[in-house]
C-alpha cells in the first residue's frame, strides 16, 4: 500500500483554517467584514476571555434565507465569486462566506439570523454548528440582522491554543481590529463588550475627528491634522486622503497609525517607512505619531490576494505612491507650522530693529566675521552662478503695520530672542539659516562648477548604490560632484560642491546613494525633481550656521532680515519651525500677574 493518502475533509478544513485564523482578532475580523457587507448600521461585539471563550457580533444589516444560513459554512461557498477571474473585480470585504467554513472548524458556532420581510410574524433561524459538524437547525424568534456566536475557539486545535500570546497582547490586537473598522466606517455604531463591561461606544458620525475622540486620547483626537493632498498620479488614479497628529503629538508605539486601501485595513511596511520620512527629523527618536491613512485607487493596481488573511497588499506603482505619501505628509506638517506661525512674522517687512549700543562691534558685509570662515563652510553668497538670479519678490505691508522689534540676545548659543509689541519671539538660528541657504540655492542655480578636491575622498558604497549613483551621474556633475569606480564597493570623489568642503564629502555621497536606490521605481523625472531638492536640502543642512555658533548683534540683524525675504520662512527644510512665539500673557500667568 502506498503512504500517499487523502486526509478527511474535517482535518483538512482545520488545517485551512491555520492559514487564515490563528488568533482570536482574526476571527473578529471576518465577523465584522461579514457585517458590513449585510448593510449594518449598529454593530456590536461581546468578547469574553480575549475571544478564547467567546466572540459574539450582532448586527441589524440584511439577514440571510434559511438556505443561505447553512450553506455559508460550507467549504468555498460565497455569494461574491464564479470564477478566479472576479478576483480584480471585488470591491466589498466577502458575504457570509469564504471564511466561515475555517471558523465553524476549529471552534463552536451559533447562528442566529432573519431576513427582512413583509411578515414580521416570521420567525429567524438558528443552526449550532461544533468543528463543522451540524448540531442543530430550528426556527428562533428575533429580530432583522445576524448574531453569530463563536465559543471555545481552537477547542479541537490544542497545539494552536498553546501558542496564543498572553492575554493583554490578545486584547490589543482584537482592540486594533474594532478600532480599525470604527474609523474606516465612521457612520456605523459600534458598540464593544470586554467580559460582560462596554469599553466602547461609538456611535455614528460624520467627521474624522468626532470618531477619534470617541476611540483615542484626547490630546490625539485634538492633534490631528487633514492630510494636505493636491497630487495626481496617472491622471487621478491614485488617492490619499486621512489625518494625521502634528509634530508635539506622539506614542512609543505604532498602535495609533492605521492604512486603508479601497476601504480595507492593511498593513505594509513600505506605506509606514514613507509615513515616517514625511515626519523625519520632527519627532523624538523612537516616537510616532497617529494617522489614518485612506488609500483609494483602480483595483486593478492593487494585489488584495497575496495573504490568506488579506491583510498586506501589493502595489503596482508603489515607488509613486511612497513618494506621494512622503510629500503629503511633509506638506500637511509644513502648513500647520505655518499656521501656528503665521502671526509671529506678520508683517516682517523691513522691521525697525533697535540694537543695544556696542562699539566694539563694527558693521559687517555678511552674516559671519571674519574669524568664523576658520570653522564654517563657505556661505552661499560665495557659490558661483551661472544664471542670473532672479528677483526675490518680498509681499510688504502698509507701513502701519510695519512693527518694532528688539533683539534681546542669543540662548544658549542657539536661539535669537526677539521681543515685538507683547510677545517674546525665539529663532532658532540653524533652522533658519537653513531654510535662507535652502530657498537662495533653489531660486539662484541650476548648476554649479564643483571645488576640485587636493585630496580626492575614496567612499565604500554596496554596489547597488553605486549602480545608481552611475545612472545619474551626468546630473550629480551638474551639481559640481565628480566621481569615479574603484572597484565594486568603492568610489573616489574628484570635485565637490564648494558648500561641501569643509564638510563631510563621504557622509553626503551616502546619503545621496541610498535616496536614489529608494526612490529606483520612479520615473526620470520626478526622480531628477526630487533628487534636486534632496541635494539641495543637504547642501543647505552642512553650509548653515550651527547651534553653538555664537553670533553679534549685526550677524543677529542680518539672518532676521534674510529670513524675511524667503518663502517657507516658518519651517526648515526639514519640517521643524525655525521659530516660536509666547504671549506677554504667558509670563503674567507664570508670575501671577494676571
Amino acid at each position: 500500500m502506498g503512504r500517499i493518502h487523502l486526509l478527511p475533509p474535517h482535518e483538512a478544513l482545520k488545517i485551512a483554517a491555520g492559514e487564515v485564523i490563528d488568533r482570536p482578532a482574526h476571527v473578529l475580523k471576518e465577523l465584522i467584514e461579514n457585517s458590513i457587507d449585510a448593510g449594518a448600521t449598529t454593530i456590536t461585539v461581546f468578547i469574553e476571555d480575549v475571544g478564547k471563550q467567546l466572540i459574539r457580533v450582532v448586527d441589524n444589516g440584511c439577514g440571510m434565507s434559511e438556505d443561505d444560513a447553512e450553506l455559508c459554512f460550507a467549504s468555498h461557498a460565497t455569494s461574491k465569486l464564479h470564477c478566479v477571474d472576479d478576483l480584480e473585480q471585488v470591491a466589498s470585504f466577502g458575504f457570509r462566506g469564504e471564511a466561515l467554513a475555517s471558523v465553524a472548524a476549529i471552534s463552536k458556532v451559533k447562528l442566529i439570523t432573519k431576513q427582512h420581510t413583509a411578515d414580521e410574524s416570521v420567525p429567524g433561524i438558528a443552526i449550532d454548528y461544533s468543528g463543522v459538524t451540524l448540531q442543530q437547525r430550528g426556527v428562533i424568534a428575533c429580530g432583522v440582522g445576524t448574531d453569530i456566536q463563536i465559543r471555545d475557539l481552537f477547542f479541537n486545535m490544542p497545539v494552536r491554543k498553546k501558542f496564543l500570546k498572553r492575554d493583554e497582547t490578545e486584547w490589543n490586537a482584537l482592540q486594533s481590529v474594532f478600532t480599525a473598522f470604527c474609523l474606516s466606517h465612521s457612520r456605523i455604531h459600534f458598540k464593544l463588550y470586554r467580559d460582560g463591561a462596554c469599553v466602547i461606544n461609538a456611535p455614528g458620525v460624520i467627521h474624522e475627528r468626532e470618531r477619534a475622540l470617541q476611540l483615542w486620547e484626547t490630546d490625539i483626537a485634538h492633534g490631528l491634522l487633514p492630510l494636505q493632498n493636491d497630487q495626481t498620479v496617472h491622471e487621478d488614479v491614485i488617492s490619499i486622503t486621512g489625518s494625521l497628529s502634528h509634530q508635539h503629538v506622539w506614542r512609543y508605539g505604532r498602535q495609533h497609525i492605521y492604512f486603508f486601501v479601497n476601504g480595507r485595513w492593511v498593513k505594509n511596511n513600505e506605506l509606514a517607512k514613507a509615513l515616517m520620512k514625511g515626519y523625519s527629523g520632527v519627532l523624538p527618536e523612537a516616537c510616532f505619531p497617529a494617522a489614518v491613512i485612506f488609500i483609494t485607487m483602480d483595483r486593478k493596481f492593487v494585489d488584495v490576494n497575496i495573504h490568506p488573511k488579506k491583510e498586506e497588499v501589493r502595489f503596482a506603482h508603489p515607488g509613486r505612491l511612497q513618494t506621494m505619501l512622503t510629500t503629503a505628509v511633509k506638506r500637511t506638517l509644513e502648513q500647520h507650522v505655518t499656521r501656528t506661525l503665521s502671526p509671529v512674522s506678520a508683517p516682517l517687512s523691513q522691521p525697525q530693529i533697535s540694537i543695544p549700543p556696542q562699539s566694539s562691534i563694527a558693521p559687517m558685509p555678511t552674516i559671519f566675521p571674519p574669524q568664523f570662515f576658520t570653522s564654517m563652510p563657505p556661505v552661499v553668497s560665495s557659490v558661483s552662478y551661472n544664471v542670473v538670479p532672479p528677483v526675490v519678490h518680498v509681499q510688504t505691508q502698509p507701513e502701519v503695520l510695519q512693527p518694532t522689534f528688539t533683539i534681546v540676545g542669543q540662548l544658549f548659543a542657539t536661539y535669537l530672542i526677539i521681543e515685538k509689541e507683547d510677545a517674546i519671539i525665539f529663532i532658532d538660528q540653524h533652522a533658519a539659516h537653513e531654510r535662507i541657504v535652502y530657498e537662495k540655492m533653489k531660486q539662484n542655480y541650476t548648476v554649479q562648477h564643483g571645488v576640485t578636491l587636493l585630496f580626492p575622498e575614496i567612499v565604500a558604497l554596496a554596489p547597488e548604490q553605486i549602480n545608481g549613483l552611475l545612472e545619474h551621474k551626468d546630473f550629480l556633475i551638474q551639481q559640481g560632484v565628480e566621481f569615479d569606480i574603484l572597484s565594486d564597493e568603492k568610489v573616489v570623489v574628484r570635485s565637490a560642491p564648494p558648500q561641501l568642503k569643509n564638510v563631510a564629502i563621504a557622509e553626503f555621497m551616502r546619503d545621496v546613494a541610498t535616496f536614489i536606490h529608494e526612490h529606483a521605481t520612479l520615473d526620470t523625472n520626478l526622480l531628477g525633481t526630487t533628487l534636486h531638492e534632496r541635494i539641495h536640502a543637504q547642501l543647505a543642512c552642512k553650509t548653515a550656521i550651527k547651534a553653538g555658533d555664537v553670533l553679534s548683534h549685526e550677524q543677529m540683524k542680518k539672518l532676521i532680515e534674510d529670513l524675511e525675504l524667503v518663502d517657507n520662512r516658518f519651517i526648515c527644510v526639514h519640517g521643524r519651525p525655525t521659530m516660536w512665539r509666547i504671549e506677554k500673557s504667558e509670563f503674567e500667568k507664570k508670575f501671577r500677574r494676571t
